[in-house]
């Protein structure tokens, strides 16, 4: 792919993503593989942006709860979040 022929000829220390949930998992693979830090940042339904109704929930890494995309901020660490 023409992703890992650039990240193997250039030193890429972090990698952003937004939108494309297969893109956001392939740059999970790579950021275990430890090739990059990958960063997902999430949008979606954020019904109040205050954290009250939840809607913007985004579940974590490992069965540990919830982010609250509104409040925690739109950027996390894709080893963090669980990428449907």
């Amino acid at each position: 792919m023409l992703l890992e022929r650039f990240l193997s000829e250039n030193k890429v220390e972090r990698l952003y993503t937004c939108g494309s949930k297969r893109f956001a998992r392939h740059v999970k693979k790579l950021d275990a593989g430890g090739v990059t830090e990958g960063i997902v940042f999430l949008e979606g339904p954020m019904a109040c942006g205050m954290g009250h109704c939840h809607g913007c929930a985004a579940e974590k890494q490992g069965g540990n709860g919830y982010f609250l995309v509104c409040k925690e901020g739109l950027h996390f660490p894709v080893s963090e979040v669980v990428i449907p």
